[in-house]
């Protein structure tokens, strides 16, 4: 069964993710770790004005789970 989750990330102007939890310092990659930041749009905003991250936007991602390793 496909599951499907929307979030809202935070993306560099270079193409880059962020990758890590609120509390802790950000990290950029080109891959997007769903477990560790997911946010609503409006927290992604307040923190990329809170850190003060610059060249950076929120951006919606759909992440769809379409098989399992069992």
């Amino acid at each position: 069964m496909n599951k499907i989750e929307q979030c809202w990330v935070i993306q560099r102007d270079d193409g880059k993710f962020m990758m890590s939890r609120p509390y802790e310092i950000a990290r950029f990659s080109s891959k997007i770790a769903y477990s560790e930041f997911c946010l609503e749009k409006q927290s992604a905003e307040d923190f990329i004005r809170r850190f003060n991250l610059q060249n950076c936007r929120p951006v919606k991602v759909k992440i769809e789970v379409v098989g399992e390793d069992e």
